[in-house]
């Protein structure tokens, strides 16, 4: 067989497969263009995004240690969800920082910049106009399920090379998945790879029951696996286009091999188009458009059988006709997955496999930090089939636990790998998800807690509000010298001071009220035999500054909070659309704000108006 052609790799093309290309016609037009760019559609092409991180690299690269045990934010491609407009191209931008400028939080205030979403009580923006066509490179198991479900076997190869881009702990964003250099080659191995398997493995016998090198044969069987790969059917060109391939090798299976191999490298493979037809000035997607958007949203995987029909005979456009497959879709494992990984990304947990422990202090194995993890994915996943709410993920006085978690919280509960409901009612856990190890854990330094990194991660990610870069050249470090009782000394300490004491005076406090829980999220009344005070405030919410007693004040306070809700809506947003700013963006959240609220702002009213909103269906007209 011939060198399969690399569809996707125009760095460092090899010249034999660009001729090949060329020669066949399967640039298929501008989504050749995808090599090297992906994300937002304009005037001018396609739009460029920022280099992705090398293969196997998931964080970016990350900033120094600033002296405090606090490490500086990683540095992420793309834009900052809510920054009001795209980065330039290639320019990293920091959450919480729309210039680029990387963000200390040891040094941040809540309170001197604008938050990124209106404040409560500005008017829900009363327009239904929905953002930019886009493409977006599948993620790696978005790939690997799409392959499987092609041959319908989940013993397909897998390792196709694919990179992954994390931005604001999700590996979703538009502009960072992309595919250039070395990583096009890894791809062509694996198509290569994936081709021999399947005519070594008889599946060919899927597409078509002949086996001749014959127009009626090679049709069928480039049109029965290319609607699989592509995810809609094929036009005659890019038939011919195929079919010119196949005709190229000397045997049946040869050309079955060059075809197989051809379609794993398609853009219309690797990529989820959402363009759409024009419609006056706007693009209505189409049925197979959105019926991936739907499926690789809900379940990381191209659509099944029974949604895909629905979009062949044009069900699905009607809000009860989307919600109808959204809800089938939810009842998936695969859906389970999708809602687990939203959520690890947003309370940023899935960092805590790989968090720097001190071993010496308590050691922690990996099966300890999974359990941890799944704590969380437990509380969500059961709040959102149950109907529950955002506040209830806050105040929520029960938690789910294995044995190996109980015993590390001194409660009962759990059974052996089995995670059950356990009631907190006389146990000293505080309620809700800010109470799980997870959170607290991942939020911490090695060997104790942090009130700023958890002020952080409740600032930034549950009320979104922005925290401003450290000054350049400011000392940020804590003091290691003076023998303090307790951690809450040192950080008073460490803000009673200026410039520190302007932008911790509101952040740190907010930390305080976790300070009963240590660096393992293990509960405590007592640092260096002095009683732990966990009062605090928080000055970031429209009410005015809250005056905190503990963990459950701090839950109460932020449960109904309209901070909050918008906060859930404006990344949950960004996990399904990988972008979060063009203009007029607040249309589509608050249209999913106004339809949450008609129902207590359950988190699958949540889902439900996303899926409802005017992004999800159509788009506006390139510039």
């Amino acid at each position: 067989m011939k060198r399969s052609p690399n569809l996707v790799q125009q760095q460092e093309f090899p010249r034999r497969s660009f001729l090949l290309l060329k020669s066949t016609g399967l640039t298929l037009g501008s989504l050749a263009m995808l090599a090297a760019c992906s994300g937002n559609v304009d005037e001018g092409g396609w739009g460029g995004g920022p280099e992705s991180p090398d293969p196997g690299s998931s964080n970016g690269p990350v900033g120094p240690d600033n002296g405090s045990g606090e490490p500086n934010p990683p540095v992420t491609p793309g834009t900052e969800p809510g920054t009001n407009g795209p980065s330039p191209s290639g320019t990293s931008v920091q959450p919480g920082d729309p210039t680029g400028n990387p963000t200390d939080p040891t040094t941040s205030s809540p309170t001197t910049t604008p938050p990124l979403i209106p404040p409560p009580g500005a008017p829900l923006a009363e327009c239904a106009t929905p953002g930019p066509r886009q493409i977006r490179r599948l993620t790696p198991v978005q790939y690997q399920r799409t392959v499987e479900a092609m041959f319908n076997d989940p013993g397909v190869p897998s390792d196709s090379g694919l990179s992954l881009a994390s931005v604001l702990g999700f590996h979703v964003d538009a502009d960072a998945q992309v595919i250039r250099d070395l990583e096009g080659e890894l791809l062509m191995n694996y198509a290569e790879s994936v081709a021999d398997w399947a005519v070594q493995s008889g599946k060919v016998s899927q597409f078509t029951s002949c086996t001749q090198q014959q127009t009626q044969c090679t049709t069928e069987f480039i049109r029965n696996l290319g609607e699989r790969a592509h995810r809609e059917p094929l036009t005659d060109q890019t038939v011919n286009a195929y079919t010119s391939l196949f005709a190229a090798e000397p045997t049946f299976e040869d050309g079955a091999r060059a075809v197989i191999a051809a379609m794993l490298q398609s853009p219309y493979t690797l990529y989820r188009r959402e363009l759409g037809a024009q419609q006056g000035n706007e693009y209505v997607l189409t049925p197979f458009e959105i019926a991936s958007q739907l499926s690789y949203f809900l379940t990381d995987a191209p659509p099944d059988a029974e949604l895909y029909q629905a979009a062949k005979n044009n069900q699905l456009s009607t809000p009860e006709q989307l919600l109808a497959q959204a809800d089938r879709l939810l009842n998936t494992p695969y859906a389970e997955e999708a809602l687990s990984h939203f959520v690890q990304g947003w309370l940023e947990i899935d960092k805590l496999p790989s968090k720097a422990k001190n071993e010496n202090l308590l050691p922690l194995p990996d099966e300890l930090r999974q359990s941890m993890i799944e704590e969380t994915n437990q509380l969500f996943l059961n709040t959102f089939k149950e109907g529950g709410t955002l506040a209830d993920l806050y105040r929520a006085n029960y938690t789910y636990v294995d044995q190996r978690l109980a015993s590390h919280y001194g409660i009962g509960g759990g059974a052996g790998e089995t995670f059950t409901r356990t009631d907190l009612t006389n146990t000293n856990r505080a309620t809700g998800m800010l109470g799980h190890a997870a959170f607290l854990t991942t939020h911490a330094l090695s060997d104790n807690s942090s009130p700023v990194q958890r002020a952080k991660i409740v600032i930034e990610r549950l009320i979104c509000n922005v925290l401003p870069p450290v000054p350049m050249g400011l000392d940020v470090s804590l003091d290691t010298t003076t023998p303090f009782a307790t951690n809450r000394e040192r950080y008073e300490v460490h803000r009673s001071v200026e410039p520190c004491r302007t932008c911790h005076l509101n952040l740190d406090p907010i930390g305080y009220t976790l300070e009963n829980f240590d660096g393992f999220g293990r509960y405590r009344t007592q640092e260096g035999g002095v009683d732990i005070d966990p009062s605090g405030h928080i000055a970031q919410l429209a009410q005015g500054e809250v005056q905190l007693t503990g963990p459950n004040d701090l839950s109460n306070a932020l449960a109904e909070s309209p901070e909050a809700q918008a906060c859930l809506v404006r990344f949950w947003s960004y996990y399904t659309y990988g972008t979060d700013s063009w203009a007029n963006i607040e249309c589509n959240r608050d249209s999913v704000i106004r339809y949450a609220q008609g129902q207590d702002f359950s988190l699958k009213s949540v889902l439900h108006g996303i899926i409802q909103g005017p992004n999800f269906t159509r788009r506006v007209a390139d510039n």
